[in-house]
């Protein structure tokens, strides 16, 4: 669960409230059900795996417009999050190029109007080798991670998500960070 603590200030505007996340790691297979509520986390299986959902392969939902499949370069951000997002059209799926640990804290979806709070979110760390899949709605905040260099990730979603789709919530009392 979140820690909550707060810090004092002589500033007149407000201080936000530092919430503390524990993070869940997801590096197998094995550990993958944790994800569940959220989506899924696909490994590498053998060529010619028969397609069998939701074991080896992601259920995908791009029925809402033209999928796009990208890559993108993400500078580090640290492992802090002052806002989330939400996509209502689309599953989305994420995969680091690089063997970097990363991470996303998600919440089940809900609708903008009643964003996640603190009790409702939760973090995951995932490493190279493996697709996130997000169910259509899962809030989201990343792909967050430490260092000096960018990552660079596979995206798939839908053409206009980053126009049409994209709902976001700025937490303006609270920053979370993430523990490992």
């Amino acid at each position: 669960l979140p820690c909550v603590s707060s810090s004092s200030s002589s500033s007149s505007s407000p201080v936000p409230v530092s919430v503390s996340l524990h993070v869940t790691a997801i590096t197998s297979k094995s550990e993958a059900a944790a994800f569940q509520p959220f989506g899924q986390v696909v490994w590498p299986e053998e060529d010619g795996t028969p397609y069998e959902v939701p074991l080896y392969d992601a259920s995908l939902d791009l029925s809402a417009g033209q999928p796009r499949f990208y890559m993108m370069r993400i500078p580090p951000r640290g492992l802090e999050m002052d806002r989330i997002t939400y996509h209502a059209d689309v599953t989305q799926c994420l995969a680091s190029m690089q063997d970097s640990t990363w991470h996303l804290v998600v919440a089940e979806p809900s609708d903008l109007s009643k964003p996640p709070t603190a009790e409702q979110l939760h973090a995951f760390a995932f490493k190279g080798g493996c697709i996130v899949k997000l169910n259509k709605g899962t809030w989201h905040a990343g792909p967050l991670f430490d260092g000096e260099d960018e990552i660079a990730f596979y995206n798939l979603e839908l053409a206009d998500t980053n126009t049409v789709d994209h709902n976001t919530h700025i937490y303006e009392d609270e920053v979370y960070t993430l523990h490992t």
